[in-house]
């Protein structure tokens, strides 16, 4: 008697993992183009940054968009940011480029404990190029956009084997996400202030060991606030437009005058103004708004594969 086989049921793996390929691929795209980006977005912000800081009183939009290079410094900016966008929307194929692109920020943390790796690194690039990499780093950009690109490429590596959680979970995140942002925030500011931007003002590379604990500190916990945006996709939107905010209303006199005030008398809050006139707002916020879309997609595509197998 012949038996009917039962039909072929779709294994889970093959629906949720990603290929070796891709993983290779974008693996070597976050690693390359991460600190790539970094890089051009540092050059390219530090044209507004020296504008701005020039006459805090009384810049002007039209007379720095009048320097005869300042259309190569706003395309080498938008360059940057779209780098650091295909960076994170690599993670639509895997999450190895968001984990590759968390290695820049392991790899800043050397550079940050250790200031003379950074005058080294200063003397190896050309020109500009090297105070923007100095700067940059001091100001915690690396760190602050490695640290959120590792956290992302735990959230997808998650979010690909499950998609089922409770709406609660949805709104906690997007409640507590922004004040976890904020202790990160308040945590690396005063210990950038107090170690690399103090070594960059004096020259001097000694080791100190508080700033340190205080930026990893807060570079830790820049970690967990990604993560659970597999949870809550959407806890990152409103940081994203605040930082948008933020950004744009450093083309502001208005807004420029009493925050160079503040930073006078607060020396840690002198780091957050100088990054985001810098272009670190707005790739933060890139990175924040582009991993919000990875992960509802991703979460979509699981949660069909899901309802498919059941």
């Amino acid at each position: 008697m012949s038996t009917i086989p039962a039909p072929a049921v779709p294994r889970a793996s093959a629906s949720r993992g990603s290929g070796w390929i891709a993983r290779v691929v974008t693996g070597l795209l976050g690693l390359v183009l991460t600190p790539i980006s970094l890089l051009l977005i540092s050059w390219g912000g530090s044209a507004w940054q020296n504008h701005v800081l020039r006459n805090p009183w009384a810049f002007s939009v039209s007379e720095f968009l009048a320097l005869p290079r300042a259309s190569l410094y706003v395309a080498v900016l938008a360059a940057g940011l779209l780098l650091l966008a295909a960076v994170v929307l690599s993670g639509l194929m895997s999450s190895a480029g968001l984990l590759a692109g968390g290695a820049t920020g392991l790899i800043s943390l050397l550079f940050l404990a250790v200031p003379a790796l950074t005058f080294a690194l200063a003397r190896v690039l050309p020109g500009t190029w090297s105070l923007a990499a100095a700067t940059s780093l001091s100001h915690g950009l690396p760190l602050s956009v490695g640290m959120l690109l590792g956290g992302m490429g735990i959230a997808l590596v998650l979010a690909r084997r499950g998609s089922r959680t409770h709406v609660a979970l949805h709104v906690v995140g997007v409640l507590l996400v922004p004040l976890v942002l904020l202790v990160a925030a308040a945590l690396l500011s005063q210990g950038l202030a107090m170690g690399p931007m103090l070594a960059l003002r004096t020259f001097d590379a000694s080791f100190r060991v508080l700033p340190l604990l205080l930026i990893l500190a807060g570079g830790v916990l820049l970690v967990p606030a990604a993560v659970v945006t597999r949870w809550s996709p959407f806890a990152l939107v409103l940081p994203a437009l605040a930082l948008l905010l933020l950004s744009a209303s450093t083309l502001l006199p208005a807004t420029i005058v009493p925050l160079t005030s503040l930073a006078a008398r607060l020396e840690a809050g002198a780091i957050p103004m100088y990054a985001t006139l810098g272009g670190a707002g707005l790739a933060l916020a890139v990175v924040m708004a582009a991993h919000t879309l990875v992960i509802a997609v991703v979460g979509r595509g699981t949660a069909r594969a899901e309802a498919a197998r059941s």
